[in-house]
């Protein structure tokens, strides 16, 4: 696989703590689409963060502290029903960032017929002692938490979806593809499906808790959403390869010209909204045509249907 430098971490780190700058120059949505958070980003008018959750629930404790799922629930939600469900994890380096990020997409897609989730997790922040390992380990068990309580929930246990950007991409794609280290009998924290947005896959500085090789036969569907100037790219290049190799179903998205966390600001979040939407649909956990509107014109994205540099 291709390395990425320390360069290209600060560069993407620059970019995202200069997106709301970025943002200025993007025209307004249709959808009035708010943009993510940061903590230690710019930050932002309230509005652009979206409407609150529905609730939040705490899905683990790790000894004083409360880890929460917050939640965005369809309209007339009831514990007897069994709709599909789709928990996101926010960007970040694994180091900053807030469940906000997403709760534009957390909304809607509530407003879609999905029961949607924003998760909170554990950051390497100074002196904190938390490992990359733990971070995978609390967004298996958030999905675990979800399938364990789908009867309270009114969620199905059998159509949980993982979706994330960047450190969170990576953080969605551990819970389909790192074995379990559970005893058997225990819930299962793996995936249905996965939506990734730029997911850092296998990053250097993830030592390697994502690893290609862990991407077998049996891996979910997934779409992967990268911008063509992002180094990262080549990680969507590589797990193309492997479903090609292994006969997993894998959709590769690409964004011209974009960078790292394209996915973030306008035009660009609506339109891979849309994408995921489809995709989302195309395998049951959506009825009907998208109703968010993307910008016409030039800004598409691009199926890569062949790796570049097969191996």
């Amino acid at each position: 696989m291709k390395s990425i430098t320390i360069h290209s971490l600060l560069a993407i780190l620059a970019m995202m703590f200069s997106s709301s700058i970025l943002l200025s120059a993007e025209p307004a949505s249709k959808n009035d689409a708010p943009g993510p958070a940061t903590r230690g980003a710019s930050k932002r008018p309230a509005a652009w963060y979206g409407p609150p959750p529905t609730r939040k629930i705490v899905y683990k404790k790790v000894g004083d502290r409360e880890l929460t799922l917050h939640i965005f629930e369809p309209a007339g939600q009831k514990p007897t029903d069994k709709r599909p469900a789709i928990v996101f994890f926010h960007g970040g380096a694994w180091q900053i960032g807030d469940p906000n990020q997403f709760y534009y997409q957390c909304d809607y897609l509530a407003k879609r017929g999905l029961w949607a989730a924003s998760a909170e997790y554990r950051l390497q922040t100074p002196g904190a002692g938390v490992k990359i390992a733990d971070i995978v380990l609390d967004a298996k068990d958030a999905v675990r938490y979800v399938r364990s309580h789908a009867g309270g929930l009114g969620i199905d246990p059998d159509r949980i979806a993982a979706a994330g950007g960047s450190a969170g991409g990576h953080l969605a794609a551990a819970t389909a593809v790192v074995p379990e280290e559970n005893p058997p009998g225990t819930v299962s924290g793996k995936a249905n499906l996965l939506v990734l947005f730029n997911p850092a896959l296998f990053y250097p500085s993830a030592g390697k808790t994502v690893t290609l090789e862990q991407f077998t036969k049996d891996t979910p569907p997934a779409i992967l959403f990268y911008g063509t100037k992002d180094d990262m790219l080549q990680y969507g290049l590589d797990c193309l390869a492997q479903s090609k190799r292994l006969g997993f179903p894998l959709r590769l998205m690409t964004a011209k010209d974009a960078g790292h966390s394209f996915f973030n600001d306008q035009p660009w979040r609506d339109r891979t909204l849309y994408e995921a939407d489809k995709f989302l649909a195309e395998h049951g956990y959506l009825e009907g045509p998208p109703t968010v509107e993307p910008r016409a014109g030039r800004w598409v994205l691009d199926e890569v249907k062949e790796p570049l540099n097969p191996k």
